[in-house]
């Protein structure tokens, strides 16, 4: 009695078992694919999606002179940094591009390149804009539009012959250089 069981289930383990290892070996295959064959691909689009760096400069203050004059205060203008990736996922990078070019009075095909290019993780399309821009920008609630704080120092400087004021603005970019635009103007 005890062998007719063993012989009524030895077909049926057979084939159970030889699925079972089937599977094992279509699991170890994939796994050396994984991790021997695609290793560096997957590596560099994990990193990919799991790191993104944007540099948020600190307000650095006001300076005044020893008279308690102020020669310089920080200011803080936007900037527009749009995420391709997530506009690819929404599928409305035509609309997104279409609607920042109407804004910002740039060229539309500038803005959807920039839009549309999903190797970089974010892409700059405007740096200083006004505060009307920014709030037509912040009231579409684009997905993958956004808006980032630039911390900007405005200087004042007054020589001493008195004659003329020297005004310059010094903006801190993302590579910590600073661009200097210079305007000489009569005191009076």
């Amino acid at each position: 009695m005890a062998n007719n069981t063993y012989a009524r289930y030895k077909g049926r383990l057979f084939w159970i078992l030889g699925a079972f290892m089937i599977c094992i070996v279509l699991l170890v295959v994939q796994l050396f694919r994984w991790q021997i064959v695609k290793s560096q691909e997957l590596q560099r689009r994990a990193l990919g999606q799991w790191t993104s760096s944007t540099v948020v400069s600190a307000s650095r203050g006001s300076i005044y002179d020893r008279n308690m004059e102020l020669l310089a205060v920080s200011a803080s203008s936007k900037s527009l940094v749009v995420q391709p990736a997530q506009i690819a996922k929404k599928g409305n990078a035509n609309t997104t591009a279409d609607q920042l070019a109407a804004i910002l009075d740039m060229d539309r095909e500038t803005i959807y390149t920039r839009v549309t290019n999903t190797k970089y993780a974010e892409q700059n399309i405007k740096r200083h804009l006004t505060d009307e821009e920014a709030l037509a920008i912040e009231a579409l609630d684009l997905p993958g539009v956004v808006l980032v704080d630039f911390f900007a120092t405005w200087c004042k400087k007054i020589c001493s012959d008195d004659f003329f004021r020297f005004e310059y603005i010094t903006f801190n970019n993302a590579s910590h250089n600073c661009s200097c635009h210079i305007t000489c103007s009569d005191k009076s």
